[in-house]
């Protein structure tokens, strides 16, 4: 199942790999392996919603495939409560909020980023909320207008990546979903998607154990 946010997402994950096969071939070979299994989990999935569960697990596939080309300088917390990973969501929703940070955050300076994924559940006002914050330089500030209006701190790649969230977000939820891209004080970038809480669906055992092994990978490189 490809979604309007995936040729954007294959587009820079072929360009980074294009960036390492004459100096790191090696490391080149290793990418490719892991967009591979991005690519097939991402093709053997139905269309409509999904559980958080199995987007945590390509969030995973999508961070490991980074980590190989940033290395240390790519850092992560995933702080996921238990409680939501049934609950359905759009599929790549997270992938593009994480995906812009990595760029413009932990790729954009030698220093790197920490990047921190959080998904809570908010029964009484029937919510899930994804918010990813890095402690990056930030970035430059673009209206964005629609009627999920909000000002983006988008730019160059970021603004077609989270655009198309955006209109993905509108078209199927309409006022009831909202997008924001905030400047965190003292640096760094907070995207955060509210959605609509829905009925949970069931989750495959390995892909809840994908989801458990991202999310102990993530708290060891809290250190």
């Amino acid at each position: 199942m490809w979604t309007p946010a995936a040729p954007h997402f294959l587009c820079n994950a072929l360009t980074a790999i294009q960036a390492c096969v004459r100096s790191r071939p090696a490391l080149a070979e290793e990418m490719i392996a892991v967009l591979a299994r991005f690519v097939r989990a991402t093709l053997g999935r139905s269309e409509g919603l999904v559980s958080v569960a199995e987007e945590l697990a390509l969030v995973g596939m999508y961070l490991g495939l980074e980590r190989l080309r940033l290395g240390s300088r790519l850092r992560t917390i995933i702080d996921v409560d238990p409680g939501v990973l049934g609950a359905p969501i759009p599929a790549l929703v997270a992938q593009p909020l994480v995906e812009n940070a990595v760029v413009h955050a932990a790729a954009s300076r030698a220093a790197g980023a920490t990047l921190r994924l959080t998904v809570r559940g908010r029964p009484g006002r029937r919510e899930v909320l994804i918010v990813v914050a890095d402690d990056g330089p930030g970035m430059v500030r673009v209206p964005v207008r629609g009627s999920l209006e909000q000002t983006l701190t988008i730019a160059g790649a970021g603004r077609l990546g989270l655009g198309t969230l955006r209109r993905r977000l509108d078209a199927r939820y309409g006022s009831d979903a909202r997008l924001r891209v905030l400047r965190r004080p003292g640096g760094g970038t907070v995207a955060v998607v509210t959605l609509p809480l829905e009925p949970a669906v069931g989750v495959h055992p390995g892909v809840r154990g994908a989801a458990a092994a991202q999310e102990n990978g993530a708290r060891a490189d809290r250190g």
